[in-house]
């Protein structure tokens, strides 16, 4: 487990380097990042089923202000539900209506309703009560069999 984790560190090396270069990049370079983070997927998801703690690394979006706010699968100390990471905001919102079935409203301390409940978790406040534990992208949706 630990030379995989090894070999993560030295792709992440391989892509700061070149964003670190802007005149390295063109349209290859682009394409070999894009492979080296797709081959980062695929060694995490046979290191841990594709969860990313959320202490050892946010959402690849996380170091690029104003950029969108892709939906992840996220597991909480309440559960597992769907989020989204917002760089600008340095805070997880937790969509937690997959959530309230499970659990009492003094567990939680959101007011519930009929209507979806988000939470927004401050990288502060999950550092010192870790609420969302680990981050995944979400499943491929079912596509019917093509005749």
């Amino acid at each position: 487990m630990q030379e995989l984790e090894n070999i993560l560190e030295e792709i992440d090396e391989m892509i700061d380097g070149y964003r670190k270069n802007p005149d390295l990049i063109t349209e290859n370079i682009t394409d070999f990042c894009y492979g080296l983070i797709r081959a980062k997927d695929i060694i995490r998801r046979h290191m841990n089923d594709g969860w990313t703690p959320v202490k050892k690394e946010l959402p690849p979006n996380a170091k690029h202000m104003g950029a969108l706010c892709q939906r992840y699968q996220l597991s909480t100390k309440y559960g597992v539900t769907e989020g989204w990471y917002n760089p600008d905001l340095e805070s997880w919102f937790v969509l937690c209506w997959f959530l309230t079935k499970r659990y009492e409203e003094e567990d939680i301390n959101f007011e519930k309703g009929s209507y979806p409940k988000i939470v927004r978790c401050e990288n502060k406040v999950n550092d010192k009560y870790s609420i969302v534990l680990a981050w995944r992208p979400l499943s491929e949706p079912y596509r019917p069999e093509k005749r």
